[in-house]
């Protein structure tokens, strides 16, 4: 026992080392909305009017964004750049970042879960009720020639006043290069001073697959609503495509430990899971296994330092549909990563344009 928990500590030590402690507090945070969250969430809205305008200067929380570009094939991107930036801006330890849960969860009792938006209009508010000094979100639009802009807004709450607009361009492809920029914008409005080494962190790419992202986000929102059998796939189908990716491991851990996964299981054949009620001493093969898992998670996370250290390439993923972003119509490389998955035919995150369906 004593030295499988040893192993269990330096194996923890070794990960925090390779994936850089903020991304694993990122993943940490949890992506399931439990019921006590809810109820959290329930008792903030009946206090809201007993609520101070007083909230800790340095904390700060990361909205949906909108997609204006009239191409519902990027929808996936709404929530896949929240999870980016809170990924990233959670490094800074100037900033406390305000938990994805939360917001989620006050949205769906605001009855705004479908949309996974908020209008700048009410931007202020819902920084007020999850106690912020900081809101950013922003929108996605269509450029021509197949460009996408990115425009952010970082609001201060107390005075609703829009403090700076950070904003990226550039096609598809180059989404994860645009989303760096707009953190270390926020960073720079917010006068916070970032060491080299800091910078050179920040600046190391969330992943090497758009693939990757898009699964990532899809999943969130899949868990989100509830579907822990697509959300456990798409996980499983972002870390194909990207084994380093953040959260998305702690994610499918987290299914697993909440006991959310006897569903998921059943779909694959597979038999439901037993919780051990003491331990018993491992045999040989049990050992076997346990090192070969221990040897995949080191594996993994050297992938991480090696994809850490290559630039930013997409040229395994193709050119675009010639009518690129402003066109309504998916383009062959955003149906190829939706059709993908498991969620083919369902629109994930409706646009403004679409009355979600009652949930």
């Amino acid at each position: 026992m004593r030295l499988r928990n040893m192993t269990a500590i330096v194996m923890t030590g070794i990960l925090l080392a390779l994936c850089g402690g903020a991304a694993w507090a990122a993943g940490q945070q949890g992506q399931v909305i439990t019921p006590e969250t809810r109820e959290w969430a329930k008792k903030v809205l009946l206090d809201e009017q007993r609520l101070g305008a007083s909230a800790a200067t340095n904390t700060l929380m990361v909205l949906y964004y909108r997609n204006n570009s009239g191409n519902a094939a990027l929808d996936p991107l709404q929530k896949g750049l929240t999870l980016m930036l809170i990924t990233d801006l959670s490094q800074v330890k100037e900033l406390q970042i305000v938990e994805r849960i939360k917001l989620q969860a006050l949205l769906d009792e605001l009855g705004m879960g479908a949309s996974g938006v908020v209008a700048p209009e009410t931007a202020p508010r819902a920084g007020k009720l999850l106690g912020a000094r900081w809101v950013v979100g922003g929108d996605l639009a269509a450029l021509p020639a197949e460009r996408l802009e990115v425009t952010s807004r970082l609001i201060d709450v107390p005075t609703t006043r829009i403090v700076g607009q950070p904003t990226g361009t550039g096609v598809l492809e180059e989404f994860l290069r645009m989303e760096k920029e707009i953190v270390f914008d926020i960073v720079k409005l917010l006068r916070i001073s970032l060491t080299p080494e800091m910078e050179a962190t920040m600046g190391k790419p969330f992943s090497t697959s758009v693939k990757a992202v898009t699964a990532l986000s899809v999943a969130v929102d899949a868990s989100d609503h509830g579907d822990y059998i697509r959300a456990a796939d798409l996980y499983e189908e972002a870390l194909r495509e990207d084994p380093a990716i953040p959260i998305a491991a702690a994610a499918l851990q987290e299914l697993r430990d909440l006991g959310l996964l006897d569903g998921w299981r059943r779909v694959h054949g597979l038999p439901p899971l037993k919780a051990k009620k003491s331990e018993e001493p491992s045999s040989s093969a049990d050992s076997t296994t346990k090192s070969s898992d221990i040897l995949s998670t080191v594996s993994n996370a050297t992938s991480l330092i090696r994809m850490q250290a290559m630039p930013i390439i997409f040229s395994s993923i193709g050119p675009l549909d010639p009518k690129g972003v402003s066109s309504p119509i998916p383009s062959p490389l955003m149906k190829s990563i939706i059709s993908s998955s498991p969620v083919t035919g369902s629109m994930i995150f409706p646009s403004p344009n679409v009355s979600a369906s009652p949930r």
